[in-house]
């Protein structure tokens, strides 16, 4: 049995000294970042399938799913485009939050952490 693993290191970025936190991504990052986009849309479908299919025999009932930032955000994002980029940014570590579905259809979300539970 194979295992495969994958390292993603950021895009070629522009070098401004002092900047290295909030610097952008020179042209060729920004082609870069595209391909590793579509690269990543793989692990979407597999996280979007894993979470169907949890969805779906679990009806009804409340399910926690514990996961890394970026794949609850490629989940998101299946339910709702506008769960991207900016949103990973907002997020903490821990973060909770809870979704109301109807069957696969996302009826709300809510931010349940970061209102003084510390």
């Amino acid at each position: 049995m194979e295992t495969i693993l994958y390292f993603v290191r950021h895009a070629d970025s522009v070098f401004v000294e002092g900047s290295e936190r909030t610097r952008g991504l020179s042209d060729q990052g920004v082609r870069d970042a595209q391909v590793v986009r579509n690269i990543l849309k793989n692990a979407q479908k597999r996280a979007v399938n894993v979470i169907t299919s949890i969805i779906e025999s679990n009806k009804g009932r409340k399910i926690v799913i514990g996961t890394h930032g970026d794949i609850m955000t490629l989940m998101l994002n299946h339910f709702d485009n506008r769960y991207g980029y900016s949103f990973w940014e907002s997020t903490s570590m821990p973060d909770i939050y809870k979704l109301t579905l109807d069957a696969n259809k996302l009826i709300a979300v809510e931010r349940m952490w970061g209102n003084g539970e510390r």
